[in-house]
């Protein structure tokens, strides 16, 4: 795998310890998303971890360019990313 790229400025941010990163399979050429957040709304205050939430999947030539060509003042849902 390449590099990952830094994608998080395009996305809200959700809760805490939010990240978004892009990265190139060398061999395919596909790029993956990859998101992560941790959401403490439901959780104890003594507890180490909140609801985890991972998404991992495979984007389109199309979604890569909506997310570098998103600039509106609202950041894109990374959970509808995780939605498929």
């Amino acid at each position: 795998m390449m590099e990952r790229q830094d994608v998080k400025q395009f996305f809200e941010s959700k809760c805490s310890y939010f990240s978004a990163d892009l990265t190139q399979c060398p061999k395919c050429r596909v790029v993956w998303l990859y998101g992560y957040y941790e959401d403490f709304s439901n959780t104890e205050i003594e507890d180490e971890w909140g609801d985890r939430n991972w998404i991992k999947r495979p984007l389109t030539e199309f979604e890569v360019a909506v997310i570098y060509a998103h600039s509106g003042p609202k950041g894109l849902d990374v959970d509808t990313y995780g939605a498929d």
